[in-house]
């Protein structure tokens, strides 16, 4: 259920022509890093115990720097 509601998402943000899919998780949900790296996503470990999960559909984010003003984008939580 959790792959068919992911791959649904980017291919709705690949329609509405969105910058970067982001995704949020907790740094122990090996599985949810896993599905999302399969995917494409790029990880990003965060201060604290939170990791990023950005699919960029359009080459305009940096691995360095996510701007909201400049990148149209949707963001979900990922849980176990």
């Amino acid at each position: 259920m959790g792959s068919k509601i992911v791959d649904y998402l980017i291919e709705i943000g690949k329609a509405e022509k969105l910058d970067a899919i982001f995704a949020l998780m907790l740094r122990d949900n090996y599985r949810a890093i896993q599905f999302l790296q399969k995917r494409g996503f790029r990880i990003e470990y965060l201060e604290g115990d939170s990791v990023r999960g950005v699919l960029d559909l359009k080459g305009k984010c940096s691995k360095w720097v996510y701007s909201p003003a400049n990148v149209s984008s949707v963001s979900f939580t990922v849980g176990e």
